[in-house]
């Protein structure tokens, strides 16, 4: 065994026997050799348990974590960036996997370039095939060093993929960077890619995908009106930072058009907001933004994305309605 690690992997599991061995297979054979796995046992009721500890046995790389109940997935991150000797640290949820080149490639570059955090593209597995994600990164953003921090921020618009990077492990502790605590698989990933990427001051983006998330139409997928309070309740908590940290004022826009952006996707989502639970929810945007609402600019908008979002902050019910309208195709006219 190695003295010390470049790279520390941590694996949350719960109740994945179908899939973890392919994902722990797929970091033994990485071309990294200095890599360090760490399985966190989410009180698993299924034989994962065993498993992780039958590969503990074989391999002197891995290390299990076992909590005893089935706690937030925040908790099972937590714990594992806890217990990382690592100089980078990575995430891989167990029912995915990865490319034998993903840890080696991304660690060279963190060496060469000196920064925090190397981000990659990711294929989408699904039950049709596979396709890569390229999310949001435009082209000016690739395959070079960014030190710009308000470009930096930016990257909160995409999809946050954390498990698609590596960070410098005493970056992530040196900010008190952590996941949520909510319950569940509960969008804990929304608020560590906000901390992330507004606190980091290098960053380096490779145009190369080497991560498998896998999406399957028998996986349990968050879904309802819950899963829209459960986004609410993160930016409660990223408020509450903004708040304590007195973030500069481009910081600020970047947020608001992040928020806009969860919003959006709930808004238009049937089976999360439907019926009366479409008025809580818009009524609960409101009062998020109203303090905001006088000192901000929303230079992150265009025109239509200001107006769209401020006719639900300041008329949360009329909004409501006019959706419910829209959606019967009545021609009832509503304020604007």
């Amino acid at each position: 065994m190695f003295k010390s690690p470049s790279v520390s992997v941590i694996v949350p599991v719960y109740n994945t026997e179908r899939f973890v061995d392919q994902c722990v297979r797929s970091l033994l054979i990485q071309k990294l050799k200095e890599i360090e796995i760490i399985l966190v046992d989410n009180g698993s009721t299924d034989s994962c348990p065993r498993i992780l500890n039958n590969y503990a046995k074989e391999n002197p790389n891995i290390r299990v974590i076992h909590i005893n109940k089935n706690e937030s997935l925040g908790i099972a991150y937590n714990q594992g960036i806890k217990a990382a000797q690592g100089e980078y640290v990575g995430f891989v949820d167990s029912d995915d996997w990865v490319s034998p080149e993903m840890y080696d490639d991304l660690y060279r570059i963190a060496l060469r370039e000196n920064v925090d955090v190397v981000k990659s593209f990711f294929f989408m597995a699904t039950d049709s095939g596979i396709r890569i994600n390229k999310t949001a990164f435009g082209k000016e953003s690739l395959n070079k060093r960014i030190t710009d921090k308000k470009q930096a921020a930016k990257f909160v618009y995409g999809h946050m993929s954390i498990w698609s990077s590596i960070y410098r492990r005493s970056f992530l502790n040196n900010n008190n960077i952590c996941f949520t605590t909510t319950p569940g698989a509960s969008f804990q990933d929304m608020f560590f890619g906000w901390c992330v990427y507004t606190k980091l001051a290098s960053l380096y983006v490779v145009s190369n995908a080497y991560y498998y998330y896998r999406i399957s139409s028998s996986q349990a997928i968050n879904q309802g009106y819950t899963c829209a309070r459960w986004i609410l309740d993160v930016h409660k908590r990223i408020q509450n930072q903004i708040n304590e940290e007195n973030l500069d004022a481009s910081t600020l826009e970047i947020y608001l058009r992040f928020f806009y952006i969860s919003l959006k996707n709930s808004w238009e989502r049937e089976d999360r907001l439907a019926g009366f639970r479409r008025l809580v929810f818009a009524k609960a945007v409101s009062k998020l933004i109203r303090n905001y609402r006088e000192i901000a600019n929303f230079s992150e908008f265009s025109t239509n994305e200001k107006k769209y979002f401020l006719r639900i902050v300041d008329h949360p019910f009329w909004s409501t309605i006019k959706k419910w309208f829209a959606r019967s195709k009545s021609h009832t006219t509503l304020p604007r």
